[in-house]
């Protein structure tokens, strides 16, 4: 098993619960980087990007088994007979693991807004939610990429027509964007999610129809 670059932690736990678990099983696995276990091995799992997938799938014999799991998106939907609040907490733990950058991570919050403005309250539940997981779970480090890229969200969402942004207060740690149609936003990451109100799950439906690819 070889971890990623972004989370080297990852892996090594789950051996690590593997092993107080199942140490048969656990024996069987190695975590580390070993440039000939392509070579060796009898069938490979890769997941990562799709540029990760074309390279390992290119290093891999044609005879031997490959089964590659490219990019992939995550959303929440929140539907009208769960609680705000404990909707929240739920997906603020969502937000705030890996970063937001995991392909776990959700990349949008869809609500049903029924009755109306029930969008805008899980909005403000999950902005609070977030501030409280600060202590607990604080953000890593940001790349320079990164940090510019969450500049940009952020300035791109202030100007969309009607969204409300509610901020971390004097930092960058977490945002969360209310937006006022069903409409797609970018993608959120590092802490950024936008939260959009859908009428129906047909609403949500033709959300997410155009994302089947990924």
């Amino acid at each position: 098993a070889k971890p990623s670059t972004a989370d080297p932690a990852s892996a090594r736990l789950f051996a690590e619960s593997l092993r107080a678990l199942d140490p048969g099983v656990a024996a069987a696995v190695r975590v580390g980087a070993d440039p000939k276990a392509l070579d060796e091995a009898d069938a490979v799992v890769a997941q990562g990007s799709d540029e990760t997938i074309a390279s390992i799938r290119a290093r891999v014999p044609p005879a031997r088994p490959f089964i590659g799991y490219g990019h992939k998106l995550s959303l929440a939907l929140i539907g009208t007979d769960v609680d705000p609040a404990t909707a929240a907490r739920s997906l603020a733990l969502d937000v705030a693991l890996w970063d937001g950058r995991g392909c776990l991570s959700p990349a949008w919050a869809l609500v049903c807004d029924s009755p109306r403005g029930r969008a805008a309250e899980v909005a403000h539940a999950l902005a609070s939610a977030l501030e409280e997981l600060e202590e607990r779970l604080p953000r890593g480090r940001l790349e320079a990429s990164e940090f510019a890229e969450l500049l940009e969200l952020r300035a791109r969402a202030a100007v969309r027509e009607g969204t409300r942004l509610e901020l971390a207060a004097g930092a960058s740690s977490w945002t969360v964007v209310l937006e006022s149609t069903e409409a797609r936003p970018p993608a959120g990451t590092l802490r950024f999610v936008s939260v959009i109100p859908v009428a129906d799950a047909d609403g949500a439906a033709r959300f997410i129809a155009p994302l089947a690819p990924h």
